[in-house]
């Protein structure tokens, strides 16, 4: 999706979520080029931008990004998309965070910046998520 793809009408929640879908997109890309053929669990060999990006995490970030990019632009499908966001990245994080340690960690192949980096995703869907909501909460108490 260009910017030219984005509604005049858009809103600064619009530009927060195309720009994490770009982002991601570019992240995800990143590490599944420069790691090539990786299993889809592991420690890849070259850090991107100091994140572990194997075949999962590339693949959820890919995905992630792409949807973010898909519904940027509607209106409609930003509320359904960021509560889903919110909530798979809250157990993306449970579950990384727990697993956090000297072997586990190498079983994963995920680092603290990957586990910040899903804490932050799980951040900015809810936020955007409230927001959405509450202006939608606020235009019908006006109407």
């Amino acid at each position: 999706m260009s910017p030219a793809t984005i509604p005049r009408h858009a809103d600064w929640r619009t530009y927060v979520l195309w720009g994490e879908g770009v982002l991601l997109v570019l992240l995800a890309a990143a590490g599944l080029i420069a790691n090539g053929p990786v299993p889809l669990l592991g420690r890849p060999e070259q850090l991107v931008l100091g994140f572990h990006v194997n075949g999962l995490h590339g693949l959820l970030l890919l995905a992630t990004g792409l949807a973010a990019l898909g519904c940027s632009g509607r209106g409609h499908g930003q509320r359904g998309f960021l509560g889903g966001q919110t909530v798979a990245y809250i157990v993306v994080f449970l579950f990384t965070a727990s697993q956090m340690g000297p072997s586990a960690s190498e079983s994963i192949g995920l680092s603290m910046q990957d586990v910040f980096l899903h804490a932050a995703l799980a951040t900015v869907g809810a936020t955007l998520w409230l927001s959405l909501s509450l202006a939608s909460q606020g235009s019908r108490q006006r109407s």
